[in-house]
């Protein structure tokens, strides 16, 4: 299964940075899995693909042109937008 984790930065700063970490371990020797970040400060390497998209870090609604690396656009990505925009 292909899962494909959002959040605004990776780094080893602890707190939910730490459980993200944590989850992406865990899930990476069963499944195909990507993490989309506004910024990578170089702190860590996680065990999965990891893609630098700026805004994801806004509160504000922002589109995108083009699916992560290995999604394709369409009823995947209308799924994302549904549950990224509750």
């Amino acid at each position: 299964m292909r899962v494909l984790h959002l959040a605004d930065s990776l780094t080893d700063r602890g707190g939910a940075y730490t459980w993200l970490l944590g989850v992406l371990e865990a899930q990476a020797a069963d499944h195909d899995i990507r993490l989309a970040v506004a910024e990578d400060d170089g702190s860590v390497r996680p065990r999965c693909a990891v893609e630098v998209r700026p805004g994801l870090e806004s509160r504000a609604e922002t589109v995108t042109r083009r699916a992560p690396d290995g999604f394709e656009r369409g009823a995947a990505m209308a799924r994302l937008r549904a549950v990224y925009s509750r």
